[in-house]
């Protein structure tokens, strides 16, 4: 079953064994411009949308969101047991960023690749400017205990075993 909730979200429920799966994936508004009222209430609506979206989810479904959330979640946000936020960021927070961080913690959610250390090539980080340094792009958010199961899965893709970011070589796409 899928859903087109809007330009911005969808929601695909998978029927798995022996848990269902819900994936939702995002594409978030841009940075709200300093003080710039309209930029804010587009941010408002999309996380009003996903909160529609996520209360959808079946309790039991493992949940996860996946996309672009043009947020930046800092370092400054991982002071001890608890955050959102793990170790492995690379930037500092932006408006975004603190709207996420606040869906995340209403919805006891973590941006999970921030747990996992990343190649500094990873395709998930890029050059956000040549001024401002490294940033993620693309975030992962879940269940806490999903942190713990998908360590494996994260292994296996930093050793090349598991490679699902990117398309086969034997495809012929790049």
């Amino acid at each position: 079953m899928w859903e087109a909730v809007n330009e911005r979200i969808i929601m695909v429920r998978l029927g798995c064994r022996p848990i269902n799966i819900s994936l939702i994936a995002v594409y978030a508004p841009i940075n709200p411009s300093k003080g710039q009222k309209a930029d804010m209430d587009v941010s408002d609506n999309f996380y009003i949308n996903l909160q529609e979206t996520v209360d959808k989810v079946p309790k039991g479904d493992m949940l996860l969101i996946v996309g672009d959330f043009n947020a930046r979640v800092g370092k400054e946000v991982n002071q001890g047991p608890g955050n959102v936020v793990g170790p492995h960021t690379v930037d500092s927070i932006n408006e975004n960023g603190k709207r996420m961080i606040d869906f995340c913690n209403l919805n006891s959610l973590i941006v999970t690749n921030t747990f996992f250390q990343h190649k500094t090539d990873a395709s998930n980080i890029m050059d956000a400017s040549r001024k401002k340094g490294m940033a993620h792009v693309r975030l992962c958010i879940s269940q806490q205990e999903i942190s713990i199961k998908c360590r494996g899965c994260e292994s296996a893709q930093n050793s090349g075993w598991c490679d699902w970011d990117r398309p086969s070589s034997s495809t012929g796409q790049s």
